[in-house]
């Protein structure tokens, strides 16, 4: 059965299309190091889990982070983006999330793109 949809789950909805809508479409050198800085600094104080194991906290450069998540940097689709494809990696803040890739905005913010089984979706501000 499907849940009633509330004013903030669209509040939320809305804001995430926004960013959406304002994802580059392609990357220069510097959005390059604008994300990868920002996954670096995301993940560098946590346990990052994975349906392949865990890893535990310790100083991650993008290199390791890279040999965990596997990065591939596409720019076919609607946007561009970091995209996960080693393994599945767990969000700790929402519970039956995944990490499944990184978006930079127009304005240089950098997002973590999030999906469950059903493949709903949530926007992490990094």
């Amino acid at each position: 059965m499907k849940q009633k949809t509330t004013c903030l789950d669209a509040a939320i909805q809305e804001k995430n299309q926004q960013a959406k809508n304002s994802f580059l479409k392609e990357w220069k050198p510097e959005d390059f190091k604008t994300v990868e800085a920002a996954i670096v600094n995301h993940f560098r104080k946590m346990e990052i889990k994975t349906y392949h194991g865990n890893h535990p906290l310790q100083y991650r450069g993008f290199k390791k982070l890279g040999e965990i998540m596997g990065f591939a940097y596409t720019s076919t689709g609607d946007y561009a983006g970091y995209w996960v494809c080693n393994t599945e990696v767990l969000s700790p803040k929402y519970e039956g999330y995944q990490y499944t890739g990184f978006a930079l905005t127009e304005d240089k913010k950098p997002f973590a793109i999030l999906w469950d089984a059903e493949e709903n979706e949530i926007l992490q501000p990094l």
